[in-house]
Order: structure tokens, then sequence, then C-alpha cells
């Protein structure tokens, strides 16, 4: 049938999260005669054997590439407006990657959601399909401020401090 983790309500629809706090359904069987047993039950009634974890009612579907890329656009927005607002302020530049690793870390961490997956309706899930906690939210986000360097070129600050000029080639 399905219950809530949280508040231990049973599944009474077809949704996939309960609608008092939005924890996602979960099931809990026998791993010996596949009965399934209460919440927070260790061991099953039918048999006494030990019960599975608490596994997902409804399968999860991966964001689709559309959705990824307009929450990572309207997350771009937002961080821009941040980004001018506090180097118009006085924050020093080498201060805005804190910024970002932050941004994506307090608004992911806990099973919450940036403004962008917000307007999409996704969510960063574990692989145990558990909202991320702070340590993951925070690896998470400086794993993707790597990739954007690396992107554009992973040796920016010796290009920056460099006495030698880039330019383009002429034909």
């Amino acid at each position: 049938m399905g219950y809530c983790p949280e508040c231990l309500q049973e599944r009474v629809d077809d949704l996939a999260r309960c609608p008092l706090d939005r924890a996602f359904y979960v099931e809990v069987h026998c791993r010996s005669c596949g009965a399934e047993c209460w919440p927070r039950e260790k061991f099953c009634g039918a048999c006494g054997a030990a019960v599975q974890e608490p596994a997902l009612t409804s399968p999860l579907e991966p964001a689709s590439l559309g959705r990824r890329v307009v929450a990572t656009l309207v997350d771009s927005l937002a961080l821009f407006i941040i980004f001018t607002s506090l180097l118009e302020s006085g924050l020093p530049a080498l201060a805005l990657p804190l910024v970002w690793i932050g941004y994506y870390a307090i608004f992911q961490a806990g099973g919450r959601r940036t403004v962008g997956q917000a307007l999409v309706g996704s969510l960063v899930l574990s692989e145990q399909f558990q909202p991320l906690n702070w340590r993951l939210s925070l690896l998470r986000s400086l794993s993707s401020l790597v990739g954007w360097l690396a992107l554009f070129g992973l040796d920016l600050p010796g290009r920056w401090t460099s006495t030698r000029e880039w330019r383009v080639p002429e034909l």
C-alpha cells in the first residue's frame, strides 16, 4: 500500500509524495516471503525474517534535458543578479566562487530546490532517493563549479596574472 516515512500516514491516492510533508511514499517488504510489513517493523509478522529497507512506491523519472537546461538558465540568471549586486556593494571578485557554492549548497541541502529547479518541478536526490545532506550538497556544488572552470579553461588564474597578451591569431 505504501506509507509516508515521516508521518506514517498510509497512501490514499496515486501521488508519489505525501501531501502533509512532501516525503516520498515507501513500502517495506519481507526479504524471505515478500509480504508487506507495517512501517518501521524490523521483522516480518508472517515469517519472522528481517524486513528490507523501505523502497519507493512509484518510480521516479529523471528530469528531461529541456527541464535541466531551463533550470540551469534560471539559476544562472539568479546568480548573475546576485553576483552583480555583490560586486557593486564592494565584495571582492575572488569571493564569487564561494557565493556559487553557497547558492547551490544552501538551496539543495535538506531536500530544498534552487529557483530554477522549483520552476521546472525537479528535485535532486541521493542514490538512495533521499534529499541531499549538507556534505553531499557542498560536494555537488563544488564539482559543478570545477566543471564550469574546466569548460572555460582551468588555468584562468594563470592567464589573469600572466603578462603575455592573448589574442586571436590573424588569418
